[in-house]
């Protein structure tokens, strides 16, 4: 699969020293379950094994429910103190049956990848139950080769002030089943002290979060009219998303394609708590490129082309591609984004304090960046592949 040598990025460029994390932003999308190729649609039982087969047991996400709706609304806040790509309770990686088909599956079922894997690469299997998440495999060789949790890291920033995740569910009538209500989502960040998790706390959110022309948190920018509460989770379907990592060592802004979203809701002593929750998408090539001309080291300055560590990254993450962006994949459809999957736990609070600006950005690359893998093939290497 991915050469070792292209893993070194990692440390040099995309995780820094001490990341912290915090997702930026959701845009609104359309309908669940997302696809990145294959066969299948919603799964309207509640996330069993329909469109995949009786042999493979896919971990999907769950269709909207059949009750109707009541004269309840509630509205309520939550921000993520925590991040995950392990699932410790059921003892596996954090993941969702993306493209309803499983691929080299650990359970033992073989239904073939949804995409062409890139040249000279192996197909990347799925993680149990058909769940994709090939970012998993970086999370893994991070926290090995390098020491680096910034599962940890996003705690710290969380509970430091510095950053989060901010939710607002609105028009939820409260009970287990709700086929309409409306997901907002902000980036928090800049708390002048620490959160203190008791349900009264409220977080700055970004500009970038609220519509052009907008001034407060009644005009998102990134939100869900269409999402829906099933057996108590909460679940969204959002055409893309970018999560930020910032942290003392920099930052960057990594883009997701077909994002989606499902949590418990938990109505806790504290307020509303989203519990368990899984956010998903694809990171597209463009995106990845995207990616690495954001980022920023703590001096302010970029992470730019025709360097060791950036061909190293391209290398590394072309090699990962294990989707497609492709509406109908065919035979011959090529693997062309990554799939993601990263858990949350989200506390009560009561909401934002205001809209802040965002950093100027003064850093940045002399040279235009590529915006593909084929474009840019690593130093010594073959196009969109690492050695």
């Amino acid at each position: 699969m991915r050469a070792t040598s292209s893993c070194a990025v990692l440390a040099a460029a995309l995780f820094g020293l001490g990341w912290s994390c915090a997702l930026e932003s959701f845009t609104k999308g359309d309908s669940l379950p997302l696809a990145t190729g294959g066969a299948g649609g919603a799964d309207t039982g509640g996330g069993g094994s329909g469109g995949v087969g009786a042999a493979c047991q896919s971990d999907a996400y769950p269709g909207p429910p059949t009750t109707g709706d009541t004269n309840t609304r509630i509205e309520f806040y939550a921000a993520i103190r925590s991040i995950t790509f392990d699932d410790t309770d059921a003892g596996r990686p954090v993941g969702v049956d993306l493209d309803r088909r499983c691929t080299c599956d650990p359970t033992g079922y073989d239904e073939g990848s949804s995409c062409v894997p890139p040249p000279d690469n192996e197909v990347v299997c799925d993680l149990g139950n058909g769940r994709d998440n090939a970012f998993y495999q970086i999370v893994q060789l991070a926290k090995v080769a390098f020491q680096l949790d910034f599962e940890a890291s996003f705690s710290e920033s969380a509970n430091d002030g510095s950053a989060t995740l901010l939710f607002r569910v609105q028009d939820y009538n409260g009970l287990p089943d709700d086929p309409d209500v409306k997901l907002s989502v902000f980036s928090g960040s800049g708390r002048t002290e620490p959160p203190a998790w008791d349900g009264m706390d409220v977080w700055p959110i970004s500009e970038t979060s609220i519509a052009d022309g907008g001034t407060t948190v009644d005009e998102p920018r990134y939100f869900d009219d269409a999402a829906y509460v099933v057996g108590g989770k909460l679940v969204s379907g959002l055409n893309a998303s970018v999560i930020t990592f910032a942290g003392t060592s920099g930052r960057i802004e990594l883009e997701l394609l077909g994002a989606g979203l499902i949590a418990d809701i938990v109505n806790g002593t504290l307020g509303y708590e989203l519990r368990n929750g899984t956010f998903t998408g694809l990171v597209t090539e463009e995106g990845l490129f995207r990616a690495l001309a954001s980022y920023r080291d703590s001096a302010g300055m970029g992470f730019c082309p025709n360097t060791m560590p950036y061909d190293l990254g391209v290398g590394f993450f072309c090699d990962a591609r294990d989707a497609t962006t492709a509406v109908s994949p065919g035979p011959t459809t090529q693997c062309d984004a990554l799939s993601f999957a990263m858990g949350f736990s989200a506390e009560a609070t009561l909401g934002s304090s205001g809209v802040v600006p965002e950093p100027v950005d003064t850093g940045g690359c002399p040279e235009e960046t590529p915006t593909s893998c084929e474009d840019y093939p690593p130093s010594g290497g073959g196009g969109g592949g690492g050695t």
